[in-house]
């Protein structure tokens, strides 16, 4: 450092040109000093690592030579705009302020050297000597790359939004134009039955009868899928927006989504409903009619109907008194079942009870749903069963839904050789009890509040074992069914036995309520953390008080507060013991709708599958001709070689006759096609009630299994 001397005799210290030089390069701004040649005379550190380039490799040349313009992209225009910048500053002497530009910047040649696309905000400075002319350029830049990629997103989110709520309000106003017809056709065939029954039908009338109502199978048929595809579409986006899948979402947003999606789900149901009905009226509902045990029927149901009880904290009971099994058909007695109790639900008040009872009597099955709800008014009574009638609570309010829940519920039970009856009373409650024929022997029924015991062959299968601790029953068993698709479960009613379970079978993760009555959940959770060889197991509050502060000191891993989404419940465990699946698994998609195949890929890869796309049956034999896959989800409603055609061609290839084919759809079946798909696929998902949860669930068992099985041959 060269001292210079002052006025006053002491030293003033300058910056040397190799400190300041030192000083530019380490500015943690981008940097570049340019010639009036436009060639690289100086640059900074910061600058350098932006482009991923080196400062011997660019300084001196032409700043164009060194970042051209992507030759891949003809619409580039980052050169031209900044050659024009520099030529203004060149010019006027004066700064120049540039727009946000989009550059793609090369990686180095050892990393591929693809583009990589980056935002930057430029500004160009003059610097001028003592006479005023230019001797350099100053090229600063500022990276606005992540600001320009959210405000992409939020853009693709609001007119996908906005696309969403459109398509939702077109569908809700064909619906009814559809019901309109169905109403017609129903009127027209009935007065064609009434000519019949009075014989004065000629035989060219009688064949336009059957006409009509070939006509209306296919109108049926034709109206399920059209109106279910589109709608599976607008509910499951709903979804994966709603979830953050393609970002976040703004309040405004997240309530926007919620809306379109609550009104889809309500479209479907009236869908459903509709379709239901008019298969009933016209005699078109196939019944698979097997023997089983209302109880071992039940347990699923109770799974779905318990958020909703556990919402307004309602205790929810069982009292099946029966040992002979039903003859009936298993999925529709799950439907009135499911129809009955969330019916209760709806009518219960905060805190009420309601109970599920079976016994038998007379030769017959009864089973009764009861609640101590808002009861019915007698006048009602005589035409709750009646299609589109909907009851006034005392309040003077009309609860939601179709008003078809009680119509469907009647003609299928009168359909399996049953009845239904009801017994109410204003503000006391109300009792609907439906009879079923018995079947043939007598089975044994598994304990209700404990979900169903492992086989052997899965105990050694590789699953995660969890230990769920709730002293209500029906609280473990809910907690069961949401995790058994991916891990095994054992429980717990206290915290004592759940210490002893833990030191016996060393689980992978704890889920433990805090409110039991025999011991505190504090305590347990204390124990546990303080016995070495259990303090590194992860326990999961799920309790309905939120005392969050309290467990987290105490050491638990995460806190849920009852109630709770199945989702929600998988997604936080999976933090902690993640479920197994082989990365290379990869899943054949094939159907002729985009947005179905968008839906599926974006399920599926969030759960770690690989998945590849198709939209036609002839491609996806060819890919299945060439490429080893792990499963197949099949449409079986597409132009050309539908997929009953492609089910058949795989199942003959000897390589392909155990490839898990896995149906998802929006026709309405046949006996004759149900059959088929029970035979030769592993399970049928409908467009209409595929939720995500349950898709994932299925997926995972029928995988599990495969794998199981591929383990053992070994």
């Amino acid at each position: 450092m060269t001292p210079k001397q002052t006025m006053d005799g002491s030293n003033q210290h300058l910056i040397t040109a190799d400190q300041f030089r030192l000083l530019f390069e380490a500015s943690p701004t981008p940097y570049l000093v340019l010639t009036p040649e436009f060639k690289i005379a100086g640059v900074s550190d910061s600058y350098l690592h932006a482009t991923m380039t080196q400062r011997n490799d660019i300084v001196g040349r032409n700043l164009f030579d060194v970042f051209p313009d992507n030759p891949n992209d003809p619409a580039a225009t980052g050169e031209q705009n900044l050659r024009s910048s520099l030529n203004k500053v060149i010019s006027t002497r004066q700064p120049h302020q540039m727009a946000v530009q989009k550059y793609d910047v090369r990686k180095p040649l050892k990393e591929g050297g693809a583009f990589e696309e980056r935002h930057w905000s430029p500004l160009n400075v003059p610097v001028l000597d003592g006479q005023g002319d230019l001797i350099f350029i100053i090229h600063r830049v500022e990276d606005v790359t992540s600001l320009v990629k959210m405000s992409e997103v939020q853009e693709r989110q609001k007119c996908l939004s906005q696309a969403l709520e459109e398509q939702t309000e077109l569908m809700e106003a064909e619906l009814y134009r559809q019901k309109e017809e169905i109403v017609r056709a129903n009127a027209e065939i009935e007065l064609i039955g009434q000519l019949l029954r009075s014989e004065r039908l000629s035989r060219a009338e009688a064949a336009q009868s059957n006409h009509a109502n070939v006509l209306k199978s296919k109108f049926l048929a034709n109206m399920s899928h059209e109106l279910r595809t589109p709608l599976n579409a607008i509910v499951g986006f709903s979804e994966l927006l709603a979830e953050g899948t393609a970002g976040s979402l703004n309040i405004k947003q997240e309530r926007f989504i919620s809306h379109i999606k609550q009104g889809s789900v309500h479209l479907l149901q009236l869908i459903n409903d509709i379709l239901d009905l008019s298969k009933i009226e016209a005699g078109q509902l196939d019944l698979r009619c097997e023997d089983f045990l209302v109880q071992d029927a039940l347990p699923e149901v109770l799974s779905t109907i318990r958020p909703l009880a556990m919402a307004k904290n309602i205790q929810l009971q069982q009292k099946m008194e029966i040992t002979r099994p039903v003859f009936a058909d298993r999925i529709r007695v799950k439907q009135i079942l499911y129809n009955l109790l969330s019916n209760a639900v709806k009518f219960t008040p905060q805190g009420g009870q309601i109970e599920v009872a079976g016994k038998e009597e007379n030769g017959e099955i009864q089973i009764s749903v009861t609640d101590n709800g808002v009861g019915i008014r007698i006048e009602d009574q005589t035409v709750i069963f009646e299609e589109f009638r909907q009851v006034v609570d005392p309040n003077g309010a009309t609860p939601g839904g179709t008003g078809l829940g009680l119509a469907i519920t009647k003609r299928l039970v009168e359909r399996q050789q049953g009845r239904i009856f009801l017994v109410s009373a204003l503000g006391k409650g109300s009792r609907f009890t439906f009879t079923l024929p018995h079947g043939a022997q007598t089975c044994q029924p598994r304990p209700t509040g404990q979900p169903a015991a492992l086989p052997p062959a899965e105990k050694d299968c590789g699953k995660k074992l969890v230990l769920v601790v709730d002293d209500q029953a029906d609280a473990r068993e809910l907690l069961a069914s949401y995790l058994n698709s991916e891990y095994r479960i054992v429980t717990a009613s206290s915290g004592a036995e759940a210490l002893k379970k833990a030191q016996d079978l060393r689980p992978d993760a704890i889920t433990l309520d805090i409110l039991m009555a025999n011991g505190n959940g504090f305590e347990a959770l204390a124990r546990l953390r303080q016995t070495p060889e259990l303090g590194n197991i992860p326990v999961i509050i799920v309790s309905i008080v939120d005392q969050q502060r309290v467990a987290f000191a105490l050491g638990a891993a995460d806190y849920l507060i009852k109630p709770i989404r199945k989702s929600l419940l998988l997604n936080t465990m999976r933090k902690y013991i993640p479920s197994q699946s082989d990365e290379d698994e990869s899943i054949l998609l094939v159907d002729d709708d985009p947005a179905t195949l968008e839906w599926l890929q974006e399920v599926l890869r969030s759960a770690g599958y690989e998945t590849q796309a198709v939209q036609s049956g002839p491609r996806a034999l060819e890919v299945l001709s060439s490429k080893v896959v792990t499963a197949v989800f099949l449409d079986l409603l597409m132009p050309g070689m539908d997929g009953f055609e492609v089910l058949r061609h795989v199942r003959q290839q000897p390589n392909l006759k155990d490839l898990p084919i896995f149906v998802m759809t929006g026709k309405t079946l046949n006996r004759e096609e149900s059959e088929l798909l029970a035979r030769e696929t592993q399970t049928l998902f409908h467009k209409s009630d595929s939720s995500r949860e349950n898709l994932m669930s299925e997926v995972g068992r029928v995988l599990q299994t495969r794998r199981r099985a591929a383990s053992g041959a070994r």
